[in-house]
């Protein structure tokens, strides 16, 4: 383990917002150190309030934030009130005044905390390679093998450019291993080589620390806690491919039973985050893609407390999944400005459960200029609620015509 002190020579505003932090333990074979986070945090506070935001406290990692603290503060809590008349005009609609999901992501990348599996490396491997964890990997890595991608160098060049990253959203078929038996690896392996523009891969079981019998040690806990804290952004930025692994795992390739994809915990947090910013995704379990409505972040707690519903790998995951659904749900929805949820040909229309989940979810986008519900018929029960909430959206241009999508 490295001690790495801090002394700022610039910027004295900076140093005062995070002059309580002192020192880091740092591992070798990490670049930046963790306080890299307070100093990006300390300049995103004093850009904001130099251009005059509406401050209601003070930019800095909440309680139980392990990437950062920046500590001199009277109010440990919210960053800025978001003025939906003052938003900016994004390019996508995962991105509006004083939050974009990119620039979530960039410090994690730089400072190692989530890390990129090179696809080319991956590729080579031999037939039936079973994924090993990050920690053997990096032990590979510091022998010469080019595992992972540099952070700053690579990655942040890929996110810059749609298309190039992915992350892959699967289900774990056991608690030790996410894919002992190579189930997944046959799959991901064979799209990625029909999809070659696609360079660095995240696999959370080779991107996190695991935990491998050892218990983590302290820095190794703050990667990975700070890690699972990404998610949102990791699963919702619109420039990551997100492959997700839907199909039904056959017994004589794993003999138990695994729950369907969208009956997990972290999968239905993924999947749904994915959908809210229109990114691109990459189902390997259907030929073609199935339109899924939004869930309102109620009903998402509800489905993911409800062991009928959703299990999870981890049950110390559930609360955590809930809030960071929540968090994103309600940056990402008042941003988007057009919505398509026409139904195709080859769909069913949706369940009663899903129909509740869009009606109730539609006031939440607020933006809205225009939607799209071409095909789609909804149960009489939830015609007065259906017109009552698209009247509250007041940008919306055109509204539907809801006799017309009243059916059984």
């Amino acid at each position: 383990m490295l001690e790495v002190p801090y002394r700022s020579k610039r910027y004295q505003e900076e140093e005062r917002l995070a002059k309580r932090i002192s020192t880091i333990t740092v591992l070798p074979q990490y670049r930046v150190n963790l306080l890299g986070y307070a100093l990006m945090r300390a300049r995103e506070h004093l850009r904001l309030r130099a251009r005059g935001a509406d401050e209601v406290g003070s930019v800095m990692a909440t309680e139980g934030d392990s990437r950062a603290a920046i500590v001199p503060c009277k109010r440990r809590k919210v960053a800025y009130r978001y003025d939906p008349t003052r938003a900016k005009e994004a390019h996508c609609m995962g991105s509006f005044k004083d939050f974009n999901v990119d620039s979530e992501l960039k410090p994690m990348f730089i400072d190692c905390i989530i890390r990129i599996l090179s696809v080319e490396w991956l590729l080579r491997q031999p037939p039936g390679y079973i994924l090993q964890t990050r920690q053997e990997l990096e032990e590979l890595e510091r022998s010469g093998q080019p595992v992972y991608l540099d952070g700053e160098k690579e990655v942040l060049h890929m996110l810059a450019h749609p298309g190039q990253l992915a992350a892959l959203s699967y289900p774990w078929l056991e608690k030790e291993h996410s894919d002992r038996c190579g189930v997944h690896m046959r799959r991901v392996r064979e799209f990625l080589e029909r999809n070659r523009d696609i360079r660095g891969l995240f696999w959370d079981f080779a991107s996190l620390p695991q935990s491998t019998g050892i218990p983590f040690g302290d820095f190794e806990l703050k990667l990975r806690t700070a890690g699972i804290h990404a998610m949102q952004y990791l699963y919702g930025s619109p420039s990551i491919t997100i492959i997700q692994c839907t199909y039904d795992i056959p017994e004589s390739e794993w003999p138990h039973h695994v729950r369907n994809y969208w009956k997990r915990g972290w999968t239905l947090f993924e999947g749904t985050v994915a959908s809210l910013t229109n990114g691109k995704t990459c189902d390997l379990g259907v030929i073609n893609e199935i339109t899924r409505p939004p869930i309102p972040p109620d009903i998402m707690r509800e489905k993911l407390t409800n062991p009928d519903e959703t299990v999870f790998t981890n049950d110390a995951d559930v609360q955590n999944v809930a809030t960071q659904y929540e968090t994103f749900y309600r940056k990402a929805a008042p941003c988007q400005e057009h919505a398509n949820y026409d139904r195709h040909s080859w769909e069913k229309q949706w369940t009663k459960d899903q129909q509740r989940c869009f009606v109730k979810a539609l006031p939440d986008f607020s933006r809205l200029r225009s939607i799209s519900l071409r095909g789609r018929k909804f149960h009489p029960d939830f015609e007065d609620m259906l017109r009552h909430n698209l009247a509250r959206l007041p940008e919306l241009e055109t509204k539907p015509d809801v006799r017309a999508l009243i059916g059984h």
